[in-house]
């Protein structure tokens, strides 16, 4: 190992152990602040420590830190480490280098002094021998990083304790930064109690007033018979004045009745329940158990109120006091220190912040000369209108310093209104949010009606109309406040919405979208003077596409966005409730087909070349198309032959689409492409060509995507195969032919239900036993009814189609007569079949208990006759079809044997 080696790693040891060093201070100093805010909120919170104590804690913190920071961070930074001491731990790691080491790093700075005296070769020896014990030293062995882990555990544990208090208390977390660190005049909550008295009722001045108590349950377990109730009451006067106790008269109905005398300013009474057996009458009113109740006489702008005609009715434990007043005095009662002022915060019944601020009430005094001077009393109060209910919190300054008033108060989080949200859809859609415009022409026509009608008095026709045009507008308005919109990948949302209060921060949180944690909480800045409206824009590109490789028509098409808004008032407060919006993002999809004639069950056609072909098919488009179009390809290129635009939406179409397109194919005009050496050459379509097609839609950013319908297939091709007539009538004999081995089934299967028909009515007429008979007609109808009635539905569906091959290929002259002479005979017979034989049936049955053939039974085997009869027609317009195909099909060969020989004439001419 090198000199320059040896240097360098116990370089590298020597800022390994400064950076050691400083973990250590850190640590000490992290310690130390961890400590210091634990122990200094500790104190602040239950010695409430005034600024000079505060200030003389914070000096030494400062004191402390500073001496911290030197001593265990800057000065291992500064202080010089040698190269020999670290030599010196690396040896005593290393027992078997001897002093080597050490030796070696004073030799190599002697040996480069001009006066060294010393053998080099002894010089090179120790290097030599050093070199080769260095090969198996470890130089960091000697740091002991562990040691400065572990010591970092108590830091952690110190600030986790700090974070605990941050969490667990917030409310006084606050309070101990603002004294502390913002050094605002900021106080913590005074010893004062102030207590909200809710059972405070108005009664006209000079005027006695009826009490009536109704005991609950829990007052009284045993009945009202079981206690006595006793009030103890004075008026409002100096703290010296004698209380006035009396017991209460029980009435017919279990509640107690009592006359309290005029009042000029206020009444507090309690009232005591006591068992009716105990053993001595000792009643001490009990403040903290049950707060007293106030009966107040309206001072100076409080309007008077009447009492109701009861009186006040007062139910324990909660002493619930029903008035009609319409003014209600709140009013505050304060035990120990007397506060400057008093508030109540609390939440109004729309939702919104209530802040009411309470009066102190003042009492004459006379001193010793006799003048009257107005001192403060224990009492606030404030007249609040019924209609404004609302749960409040007290908050209380003391009037012994000039410090600001510390709100103790409960914070009710602001109620965000609906949000109103509209869309704007991309500009290729040609779409518009049909509700917003809605929405805006009903606010602007109620506008215009109530500018029209003014603020006079309105006719019944002017009310009825105002209360429509308000009516519709209140229906739309809730569309566009709707918790849950849909719409599509490419679109816009404008959401806007009003808080209860100002705003210092807001943001859009999205719950549940495709979108990374970092991008789903935006920040929002408060907008408007008063800083409580909110409005944001959510631009629904391809990141709220949950695949956007996605392959169209492959997997689910909808992506379900969930978001709401959080806000920070100014005061401090954030919402803990909160409307969660949803949006239903639907992706770019292709257009859809829905019925695709006459291509209802297969893909491929067969047509005649003098034929055409009626395309009809439903397309739906949730988007917007620019145009519907088909490509004809007669043969297997890549280009098209020819291209057919079916539709192209007017501008500003509404959309989705849903519309019906229909073309029609006249295989006579399509001419077929060959390609020659001579170049293209066209020609009319002949047997054995065939015709694909395919149907394109192009939206509106001219992208050009092809429309699958289920039946289509991966290429998304149709197919007409261009055959001769001789091949139709093939087809056509060889159907015939299936139907006449049918028809001839069916009539024996009905020559059997005739002969059994025929033998029962003659077993019948014979005398045999009714009973006897049921078994095997009711087998034969049950076997043979159900089949044949099928088969000749089965008939007239195969006629049908036979009959419909010719309509197609426009063959109707060359169709035989007898075809459709064909159809209405087998409609009758599937028409009355299953009816004759019912009928049959049930009439053979009846017979049967009758002696002789009856006529029903005649009447059945008639009916069964003249089915068998039509059945024979049919049969013989079968062989007339026979007899024409032959006559055909030798006119055929005779024509082609005359092409045949008129080929082999021109070839020898030529």
């Amino acid at each position: 190992m090198s000199l320059a080696l040896i240097q360098k790693r116990i370089g590298r040891v020597r800022l390994f152990l400064r950076l050691l060093y400083v973990l250590a201070g850190v640590s000490r100093i992290l310690l130390l602040l961890g400590l210091y805010l634990l122990v200094h909120f500790a104190l602040d919170l239950w010695l409430h420590l005034p600024l000079a104590v505060r200030a003389a804690f914070q000096v030494a913190a400062l004191a402390a830190l500073a001496w911290l920071s030197w001593r265990h961070l800057l000065f291992p930074l500064f202080y010089p480490i040698s190269s020999d001491d670290i030599a010196k731990h690396v040896e005593r790691e290393n027992p078997f280098l001897q002093g080597r080491l050490i030796a070696t790093l004073q030799l190599s700075r002697l040996i480069r002094q001009p006066d060294y005296a010393d053998s080099v070769a002894l010089t090179e020896a120790v290097f030599r021998e050093t070199d080769g014990l260095l090969g198996r030293v470890n130089f960091t062995r000697m740091l002991r990083p562990g040691k400065v882990a572990a010591a970092g555990l108590l830091p952690a544990a110190a600030w986790t304790g700090v974070a605990l208090v941050a969490i667990l208390l917030p409310l006084q977390a606050k309070i101990w930064f603002a004294r502390n660190v913002l050094f605002r005049p900021v106080d913590w909550p005074r010893s004062t109690t102030v207590a909200l008295v809710l059972r405070a009722y108005p009664v006209p001045p000079g005027q006695a007033v009826p009490l009536t108590v109704a005991l609950s349950e829990e007052e009284a377990p045993g009945g009202p018979e079981s206690v006595e109730v006793y009030l103890r009451h004075r008026s409002a006067g100096p703290e010296d004045e004698e209380w006035e106790e009396f017991e209460m008269e029980r009435a017919a109905d279990g509640t107690f009745a009592a006359v309290l005398p005029p009042a000029t300013e206020e009444i507090v009474f309690y009232l005591s329940v006591l068992p009716v057996d105990r053993e001595e009458l000792a009643y001490v009113p009990d403040p903290d158990r049950r707060s007293p109740f106030y009966l107040l006489v309206p001072q100076a702008g409080l309007p008077a109120t009447s009492a109701p005609g009861r009186g006040i009715e007062i139910r324990l434990p909660d002493a619930r006091i029903e008035t009609s007043a319409g003014v209600y005095p709140m009013l505050a009662y304060v035990e120990g220190k007397v506060p400057r002022e008093v508030s109540l915060r609390g939440e109004a019944e729309g939702g919104g912040p209530l802040e009411i601020h309470l009066t102190q009430k003042a009492a004459e005094s006379r001193d010793a000369s006799g003048e009257a001077r107005a001192v403060p009393t224990r009492f606030f109060e404030r007249g609040i209108d019924l209609a404004e209910s609302c749960h409040v919190h007290l908050a209380a300054g003391d009037d012994d310093d000039e410090e600001p008033v510390y709100e103790i108060s409960v914070l009710v989080p602001p109620e965000l209104l609906q949000a109103t949200l509209w869309m704007e859809y991309p500009e290729y859609m040609n779409r518009r949010d049909e509700a917003w415009d809605t929405y805006l022409a009903v606010k602007k026509e109620l506008a215009d009606v109530r500018a029209r009608l003014g603020s006079g008095e309105l006719s019944t026709e002017e009310s009825t109309q105002l209360q429509e045009v308000e009516l519709r507008f209140r229906n739309v308005l809730s569309e566009v406040e709707r918790a849950e919109r849909k719409t599509c990948l490419g679109s816009r949302i404008h959401v806007e919405t009003r808080a209860s209060q100002p705003l210092r921060e807001a943001w859009l949180v999205f719950d549940r979208s495709p979108l990374p944690r970092p991008e789903s909480r935006v920040a929002i800045p408060p907008a408007g003077d008063d800083k409580k409206t909110l409005a944001a824009t959510i631009d629904l590109d391809n990141r709220f596409d949950r695949d956007p490789g996605r392959a169209p028509g492959t997997g689910p098409d909808v992506t379900r966005v969930e978001f709401h808004f959080e806000v920070l008032g100014e005061s401090g407060l954030s919402n803990r409730r909160h409307t969660t919006y949803t949006l239903q993002v639907v992706r770019d999809r292709t257009p859809e087909f829905g019925k695709i004639l006459p291509f209802a069950s297969e893909t491929r056609l067969e047509r005649v070349p003098t034929a055409h072909v009626d395309f009809t098919a439903e397309v739906t488009d949730d988007h917007g198309l620019a145009e519907i179009a088909i490509e004809l390809f007669t043969d297997e290129g890549e280009a098209p032959s020819e291209r057919i635009v079916l539709f192209s939406p007017a501008q500003g179409e509404s959309l989705p689409l849903r519309r019906e397109i229909r073309h029609r194919f006249e295989l006579s005009r399509i001419e077929k492409v060959e390609k020659t050496s001579l170049g293209e050459r066209r020609r009319a379509l002949e047997e054995g060509d065939t015709v694909r097609f395919r149907v394109l839609a192009t939206d509106n950013r001219r992208v050009e995507r092809l429309s699958l319908a289920p039946q289509v297939g991966a290429a998304g091709f149709f197919t007409i195969a261009v055959v001769s007539k001789s091949r139709i009538l093939e087809q056509t004999d060889k159907d015939l032919g299936s139907l006449k081995n049918l028809i001839l089934d069916m009539k024996s299967r009905e020559t059997q239900i005739r002969e059994g028909t025929e033998k029962a009515a003659d077993d019948a007429q014979a005398g045999q036993d009714a009973e006897s008979l049921r078994e095997p007609v009711l087998r034969l109808r049950n076997e043979q009814n159900d089949r044949i009635t099928r088969m000749a539905e089965g008939i007239a569906v195969e006629l049908v189609k036979v009959n419909q091959r010719f309509v197609d290929n426009d063959l109707q002259a060359e169709r035989p007569i007898h075809l459709v002479e064909m159809l209405p005979l087998i409609d009758e017979v599937a028409k009355d079949l299953s009816p004759a034989v019912v009928q049959k049936m049930e009439e053979l049955l009846a017979a049967a208990d009758a002696p002789g053939r009856s006529a029903a039974a005649e009447a059945a085997i008639d009916r069964e006759t003249e089915i068998l009869a039509r059945l024979d027609e049919l049969l013989g317009l079968l062989g007339k079809w026979e007899n024409y195909y032959e006559v055909v099909q030798e006119a055929r060969r005779l024509r082609d044997l005359q092409e045949r020989v008129n080929q082999m004439t021109r070839e020898r001419f030529e």
